[in-house]
C-alpha cells in the first residue's frame, strides 16, 4: 500500500478534477513549465465543463456544446452523450470529485493515451479550513464578490485525507468565489514573491510545500503584504481565499 506523504497530513481533500494542461502563455514567466499545472481555468482545460454546459443546454443549444467538446477536448457527439450519462450518479460535489477511482475512471474512458491530462488533489490546509468553509474574511462593498454556491467548501466540510500516492506540487494561492478561481500565476503575483513577500516558489510556481510550516508565509500574512504593496495588489489581496496543495495522481491507476 502507497503510504501518505506526510506534507499532506494537516490537509483536508478539497477534492479531484480532470484537467488538459495547456502550453505556458506568453505573459507568464519563461522559468515556469511548458505546460502549467493549476486548479484555476484560466490555465488548464476542466473536464468538468463538458457536463456542466450538457446540463445548462440540455433544453436549449446542444450544438453548441457538442462544438465546443469538439474544439476543447477533442469529444465526438457519442462520447458527449455517454459521459453526460456516466455524470449520473457518480461521486461528485457538482463539479468536483470527492473521490480519486471516478476521476481515474474518466481518464481511461474518454482520455486514454493523452499526454496533457492531469489528474489534480487538492488539499486545503486544516488552519484555513474554518474560515474557508465560513466564507472567508468580510469583504468589502466595492471588492467585486458575488455570493455563489461553492462546491469545494462541501468538500473541505467532510474533512477527509488525500489518497496516497501522487506527486505533491507545492500551494497554490487562490481566489474562492464560486470554486476555486483565479490562481496567483493568473494574476502575475508570482512575479515578485521573493522581492516584496519574501515567498519562495518552486520551478511550478508554486509555494515550495516544505515550506508551508517553517519559513513560508501563510495567507492571512500574504493577504496583508500585498495590501501593503499599493492599489495594484490591494484588490487581488482582498480577493485572495486561500492556498491549497496540488497533488498529480496517476492516470487510469486501478486502487
Amino acid at each position: 500500500m502507497t503510504a501518505m506523504d506526510p506534507r499532506l497530513a494537516d490537509c483536508a481533500l478539497g477534492g479531484y478534477s480532470v484537467v488538459l494542461t495547456r502550453p505556458r502563455p506568453d505573459w507568464a514567466r519563461a522559468v515556469l513549465p511548458d505546460r502549467i499545472i493549476s486548479r484555476s481555468r484560466c490555465l488548464v482545460g476542466e473536464f468538468a465543463d463538458v457536463w456542466l454546459d450538457a446540463y445548462r443546454e440540455r433544453e436549449a443549444d446542444m450544438e453548441a456544446v457538442y462544438g465546443q467538446a469538439r474544439e476543447r477536448f477533442g469529444l465526438e457527439r457519442t462520447a458527449v452523450d455517454k459521459l453526460c450519462r456516466w455524470y449520473q450518479g457518480q461521486e461528485l460535489e457538482f463539479d468536483v470529485f470527492t473521490a480519486l477511482p471516478p476521476a481515474q475512471e474518466i481518464v481511461r474512458s474518454f482520455l486514454a493515451g493523452r499526454s496533457d491530462v492531469a489528474i489534480i488533489g487538492v488539499g486545503l490546509p486544516r488552519a484555513y479550513a474554518q474560515e474557508f468553509v465560513t466564507g472567508g474574511p468580510p469583504q468589502p462593498q466595492n471588492a467585486g464578490f458575488v455570493e455563489s454556491f461553492n462546491p469545494v467548501v462541501d468538500v473541505v466540510r467532510r474533512d477527509q485525507p488525500l489518497a496516497a500516492g501522487g506527486t505533491v506540487l507545492g500551494f497554490e494561492p487562490l481566489v474562492a468565489n464560486g470554486g476555486l478561481a483565479c490562481s496567483w500565476l493568473c494574476n502575475g503575483l508570482d512575479r515578485d514573491p521573493a522581492e516584496k513577500l519574501g515567498v519562495q516558489t518552486n520551478p511550478h510556481g508554486l509555494k515550495h510545500p516544505e515550506l508551508h510550516r517553517v519559513a513560508d508565509i501563510s495567507i492571512p500574512e500574504l493577504r496583508r503584504e500585498l495590501e501593503a504593496c499599493g492599489d495594484d495588489f490591494e484588490l487581488v489581496a482582498k480577493k485572495l481565499g486561500t492556498s491549497v496543495m496540488l497533488v498529480r495522481r496517476r492516470l487510469g491507476h486501478r486502487r
